[in-house]
């Protein structure tokens, strides 16, 4: 009974952590909507601020996995996963933030109704 009850669990953990997070196209060129959003958020975003945390979600990203789907993950968890992958990459604090901004900004531009 125990034996099957630890298959049962590495099982299920196997299958969730194969299927998430779940992998899209690297976002192409900074769209003007998505700076809009940005600067709704963040009074002093710039396009060449949003560009430069796109270049480093697509270069930082896809260095060691695939570039996550941003609208699979929930908003409010991409600050503190962008911080754990940003340590993780070796990214200054400004490098994440930037990179976080971008992230947040394309995605309410993906998801905007």
């Amino acid at each position: 009974m125990r034996l099957s009850v630890s298959l049962g669990i590495v099982t299920v953990s196997l299958a969730l952590t194969g299927c998430y997070p779940k992998s899209a196209a690297a976002p192409g060129p900074l769209a003007n909507e998505t700076l809009e959003i940005a600067k709704m958020r963040w009074a002093d975003s710039s396009p060449d601020a949003l560009e430069q945390g796109r270049q480093i979600y697509v270069k930082s990203c896809g260095e060691c996995h695939g570039h996550p789907d941003v609208v699979a993950y929930p908003e409010d968890k991409w600050p503190g996963a962008a911080k754990r992958m940003g340590d993780k990459a070796s990214l200054k604090p400004a490098d994440t933030e930037l990179m976080t901004r971008f992230v947040l900004a394309y995605r309410a531009s993906l998801t905007k109704p």
